[in-house]
């Protein structure tokens, strides 16, 4: 695996910090899943295996949508997947309606891991291997590697992962055939208690209507985020046909305010360079003062290179803040840094 500077380190930190969802998901994309630092976690989190067998290198070169689709492997699109959801409503809570955890979260507390078999059509839940759970998915073709370069085919496999993640919490959530397709419906559709085709259903309702923003209208084209909304719309749609009972409602493009979303808010834009902070670097137990000379702080989060916050200095309106850093270990910290607009901006702090 590709070792990441600790320059790189921090711009994914800044990134995963700045963004609850995903600003950008058309540049997230074109990103190698393997130069993000967040992959060792993962890997440990899901085993990926092909054919039974772990892997455990995934070639890959950016920009990812450059990649030929014969050099574009499954495991690598499932890596990449997992990355999506690993961020995709990261720092959310109580969103999903099954659980009050992340996706991710929920996914990695009862799967050990994706299993990728030649000959197998769709996917099923699940086998074991080695006393570990594992959810299984064929072997996609040329045409669907292709597709899984861009943000539909990601959140196909999203929905799919989750659809089948569902049938590891017992009898309540399997199949019927009650809709007239052979062991292919839910009971009935309750966001209070989601079965399979709910959970696809809620999420790709939830995309449409940028409940869970992934930034799909950030650098998309005009006519790029018209085929994505119509994606969203159909899969959802489509999906009612998978009840018996409590058939959701038909989604009215109409209905909905601003489809996909909001482009989400990023401190890209943002210009505070006249926010200083010394000594820098400092040593533990020291103290430190942060300057603005122009925009009041509002409020100051310090985060570790994990993205962990360790540390809030609530002040509202002032233009100096001193503090002790003698509870932060030797380290690397981000400073999130907001005004009372939620404006933010970033400084690196090095702790010795």
């Amino acid at each position: 695996m590709k070792k990441i500077s600790t320059i790189s380190l921090l711009c994914f930190v800044l990134y995963s910090i700045t963004l609850s969802q995903i600003y950008d998901i058309k540049e997230f994309l074109d990103q190698c899943p393997t130069n993000d630092p967040v992959i060792d976690t993962i890997l440990k989190d899901f085993e990926i295996r092909l054919n039974n067998e772990i892997v455990t290198e995934f070639p890959c070169t950016e920009p990812v949508a450059s990649i030929p689709v014969s050099s574009y492997s499954n495991p690598l699109i499932y890596l990449q997947t997992l990355r999506v959801i690993y961020y995709m409503d990261k720092h959310m809570a109580n969103h999903l309606p099954w659980t009050d955890t992340t996706l991710y979260v929920w996914m990695k507390e009862r799967v050990d891991g994706i299993n990728i078999k030649d000959g197998v059509a769709g996917g099923y839940c699940c086998e074991e291997i080695d006393g570990k759970i594992f959810f299984v998915t064929g072997n996609a073709d040329d045409f669907n590697r292709g597709f899984d370069k861009k943000w539909m085919g990601i959140a196909g496999n999203i929905d799919f992962f989750a659809h089948e993640v569902r049938h590891t919490e017992g009898n309540g959530y399997y199949h019927s055939s009650c809709c007239g397709i052979a062991s292919g419906c839910d009971e009935k559709y309750d966001e209070a208690d989601l079965g399979a085709y709910g959970i696809q259903h809620w999420l790709n309702k939830s995309w449409l209507d940028g409940f869970i923003n992934v930034g799909a209208r950030t650098s998309h084209n005009t006519s790029e985020i018209n085929e994505i909304i119509n994606w969203h719309l159909g899969s959802a749609n489509a999906m009612r046909n998978r009840f018996c009972q409590n058939i959701p409602e038909l989604i009215n493009l109409e209905d909905i305010e601003l489809p996909l979303g909001a482009v989400p808010t990023s401190n890209r834009d943002m210009d505070w360079e006249t926010i200083t902070l010394f000594p820098n670097p400092i040593i533990a137990g020291q103290e430190i003062t942060i300057i603005s000379y122009s925009t009041q702080i509002d409020k100051i989060e310090v985060f570790n290179t994990g993205g962990v916050l360790v540390k809030i200095i609530d002040d509202p309106g002032i233009n100096e803040v001193i503090f002790n850093t003698r509870n932060l270990s030797p380290d690397i910290y981000i400073l999130k840094i907001l005004d009372s607009s939620e404006n933010m901006t970033f400084r690196k702090l090095i702790v010795h």
